[in-house]
């Protein structure tokens, strides 16, 4: 009890539900609610989770909750439209068995000085499959209640009915070999059915499954059986940097980013190098994995119970705050969310921004973003610096309604990468 009450006090974090909307990304609705992963066929890599209808492979859902003791969770289905609002079919339309069930896969973790309970479940499964696609909600709540939400993740389900080819160049419309990149593409709708492409297809693109990215698209022109979308300012994107990476498998040796790692009763606490902002600085490629995170230790077999969780200190040394924005720090470790989780906080004794982040032992990909008040999207430009020779994954999700079906098919899933 006295782990959980000196973590929280630490971290200062509290979440409301009302908050966090869905909106594509996973939720953790409670604070002590951790580690919100994705995997196919359970392989332990964190993937987008995309499954392909009627295929051979399932996604693995799976979380943390600090403390020791199992609770009795269900899990929930619910289909959605493309924009995650529900959608209007039954659900005998688009699922076979039973979609709420109780989640029965929890372990207590071992040889750890947080203890936490790590949950999973694998869909589809024995107990419910799914018959159509489009997008997906899956809820961890309460088993008496709903609505008493533990988390809530989001996953996608398609045909790969249409294809979808493209490329990735600095040729911008805003400028050429500089900070900006351009993805041009085309959907190619062949012979598949549809009355009114412009009407009924819908297409969105993702950086790096960065939400703050995401634009929703309109065909440049039509042609063929074609979908052309070329030459759109929409489709113009920051080149970013390579993200920075961070490896704390192991207490005793530790690599790039790590200053030092040390035991603080009643944990162990990661002190990072303090990021230093040089917008101007040369690209420097660096092998990285879009953002992405592993969980691993070194010194035990079982890295899903016995990766034991850290405190990890980030810094950023600034004579002034910035006052027009915030800095956040972004990656899926945090699902990319920028909220008071992920937001620094400027102290002013020190001069410096700094957070701490409770996370379990692994890998970790992230940057540090500046996001303006008032808008949606954050920028890299005054935080990390932009180059157009940076490697980026786009993500290309192509949706079908017809006229007068009830509900979004997503017809193809395709990333691009330069």
């Amino acid at each position: 009890m006295r782990y959980f009450i000196f973590l929280f006090n630490i971290l200062g974090i509290f979440i409301s539900l009302s908050a966090s909307p869905f909106n594509g990304s996973h939720i953790a609705h409670r604070p002590t609610i951790k580690t919100l992963h994705t995997s196919l066929n359970a392989d332990g890599e964190y993937d987008m989770p995309i499954l392909q209808l009627n295929g051979e492979q399932n996604l693995t859902f799976s979380f943390d909750e600090i403390g020791g003791d199992i609770q009795n969770y269900y899990y929930t289905i619910e289909h959605c439209n493309a924009d995650w609002s529900p959608s209007s079919l039954s659900t005998i339309e688009w699922a076979e068995g039973f979609v709420s069930n109780p989640l029965n896969d929890a372990m207590v973790s071992y040889n750890t000085t947080q203890n936490y309970v790590h949950y999973q479940v694998s869909l589809p499964n024995e107990d419910v499959q799914l018959k159509v696609s489009g997008n997906y909600l899956l809820h961890i709540h309460e088993a008496d209640d709903p609505e008493q939400r533990v988390a809530t993740f989001s996953f996608y389900v398609t045909t790969q009915d249409l294809m979808v080819s493209g490329e990735v160049h600095a040729r911008t419309l805003k400028e050429i070999n500089k900070r900006y990149q351009q993805v041009d593409f085309e959907v190619i709708t062949g012979n598949y059915p549809m009355t009114n492409p412009t009407s009924e297809i819908k297409v969105k693109i993702v950086q790096n499954n960065r939400l703050d990215t995401e634009k929703w698209l309109e065909p440049s022109y039509i042609g063929n059986g074609k979908l052309i979308y070329k030459n759109n300012p929409e489709l113009v994107f920051e080149g970013g940097v390579e993200y920075q990476t961070i490896d704390f498998s192991s207490r005793f040796s530790y690599g790039e980013g790590i200053e030092r790692i040390r035991f603080a009763d009643p944990m162990y606490v990661v002190d990072l190098y303090p990021k230093i902002i040089d917008v101007y600085k040369s690209y420097e490629y660096k092998k990285d994995a879009n953002g992405k995170f592993v969980i691993n230790q070194q010194e035990w077999e079982d890295d899903v119970l016995t990766a034991d969780y850290f405190l990890v200190r980030f810094s950023i040394p600034t004579e002034a705050p910035f006052f027009d924005g915030g800095i956040y720090i972004i990656g899926e470790m945090n699902q990319n969310q920028m909220n008071l989780e992920s937001r620094m906080t400027y102290n002013a004794q020190l001069k410096c921004y700094e957070k701490i982040l409770l996370l379990k032992q692994g890998g970790y990909n992230f940057v540090y973003a500046f996001k303006e008040k008032g808008k949606k999207q954050a920028t890299l430009l005054r935080t990390e610096g932009s180059y157009w020779q940076t490697e980026n994954e786009y993500t290309i999700f192509v949706y079908h309604r017809g006229f007068g079906e009830r509900y979004d098919k997503l017809l193809s899933v395709r990333s691009l990468t330069n």
